[in-house]
């Protein structure tokens, strides 16, 4: 069995970054089409957030699932709710396409059948009524494939319905979310015992999983190790929520289909698996994501900072400034130079390091300007030399302007005298 496993996919209502994930998404129904998988999978955050029905984002959306069941049998699972909101991807299951499409925001076993998806999966057990994976093949045709639905499980709900701490409620959940693995691991085993491919496609934390800015995951959502999903006997394990793509074994991550934000500079992309007799391979096919750049200069930013941009790349350009220098740099002009090169976005983020000013204690006590002066220098490591003092002194002793001019100018005429003789 050939399948195509794309996640994280974001459709929002940004116009820029929307053209971008339709331009992958293209990408991705130019390769199904050429590379005619028996099924593709799109394992959960399909939306960015809660969508309208009739916005860019929602017909984007329609129209790429559409497009996938169109080349081959879809399964599309739901992610988190701050992206798949409650029910927002249940409208995807009404579609009209050549090829079905099973959508679902609950923890169950479809079938893949050459007759469609069939969610009767049950274990076999001699003298016990059902029909197990075998009748489920003879009642749906030929069995291709047994799909596990892992999307993701909502904490907050979880922690309505049960006692205890946030720690208790995620130690029981993980507890009976291996009960559930382990039932299908028994239907897996069964499926491929008689030859049948079985995938995972699931939305979810993998402990030990990286992020783009290469930190280890670590949060408050629950926590899958790569044994508790192995406790599912599956050929294939396809997973969407980390935006990079990493595999261990055979669990995969696909990451996310473009840069969704600045820092994420690895490959975009999405996998290709085929299960041949039990035996995996799986290749990754990158998309032509946008550009999202991030420069960070030594010193003063000027417009040789974007040199390098571009056509169609996002540039954010980040440096430090002294708050007195914050004049010095034309920010304005660094934008217009990306710009002309052909930039669809610059952003400029700039932290001011605010001027210290020290109090010289006692100095308002002090009689003459000149002790102002020495104690002002003590406090702040100031040289203060003897010509700054006599002007200092010229400038207490004479108020009118004309009259200080005139005596510096004096003292230079003598000393140039005297150096002449």
């Amino acid at each position: 069995m050939k399948s195509m496993h794309a996640a994280d996919i974001h459709f929002n209502n940004k116009p820029q970054l929307l053209a971008d994930i339709i331009k992958c998404c293209d990408f991705f129904i130019a390769t199904a089409i050429e590379e005619k998988p028996d099924l593709i999978t799109i394992a959960g955050d399909l939306f960015d957030e809660g969508v309208q029905l009739g916005s860019p984002a929602s017909l984007a959306a329609i129209d790429f699932v559409y497009k996938c069941g169109n080349v081959a049998p879809t399964v599309v699972i739901r992610g988190t709710t701050t992206h798949d909101a409650e029910g927002s991807i249940n409208a995807l299951a009404k579609l009209k396409t050549v090829y079905p499409i099973y959508v679902t925001d609950r923890l169950e076993q479809v079938g893949l059948t050459t007759g469609g998806f069939l969610t009767q999966v049950s274990l076999y057990r001699p003298g016990q009524e059902g029909e197990g994976i075998q009748g489920l093949a003879d009642r749906g045709g030929d069995l291709l494939a047994v799909i596990s639905c892992l999307p993701s499980i909502n904490k907050a709900n979880l922690m309505s319905t049960m006692s205890g701490s946030v720690a208790d409620t995620s130690r029981e959940t993980i507890d009976l979310v291996r009960d559930v693995l382990q039932g299908w691991g028994v239907i897996n085993e069964q499926a491929r015992a008689l030859g049948v491919a079985t995938v995972l496609v699931g939305h979810g934390t993998v402990t030990g999983s990286q992020l783009s800015t290469g930190q280890t995951m670590a949060g408050k959502d629950l926590e899958y190790t790569t044994g508790d999903l192995r406790l599912a006997a599956c050929d294939l394990y396809c997973l969407g929520h980390i935006h990079k793509r990493q595999e261990w074994g055979n669990i995969f991550y696909s990451g996310s289909i473009t840069r969704l934000n600045y820092g994420e500079a690895e490959e975009k992309g999405f996998y290709i698996h085929e299960i041949t007799e039990g035996a995996l391979s799986s290749r990754f096919v990158e998309t032509p994501a946008r550009s999202m750049r991030t420069k960070r200069p030594e010193g003063l930013p000027g417009v040789e900072v974007v040199e390098d941009v571009q056509q169609g790349d996002l540039v954010r350009i980040v440096y430090e400034i002294a708050e007195a220098d914050v004049g010095k740099v034309d920010e304005q002009a660094i934008i217009d130079a990306a710009m002309a090169k052909g930039a669809a976005e610059v952003k400029i983020e700039k932290q001011i390091i605010p001027t210290v000013r020290v109090r010289a204690e006692g100095i308002s006590r002090l009689g003459s300007l000149e002790e102002k002066l020495l104690k002002w220098g003590e406090t702040t490591g100031q040289g203060i030399t003897a010509g700054i003092s006599e002007k200092l002194a010229l400038l207490e002793e004479m108020e009118d302007p004309q009259a200080i001019i005139e005596h510096v100018y004096e003292g230079r005429v003598n000393e140039a005298n005297s150096a002449a003789a």
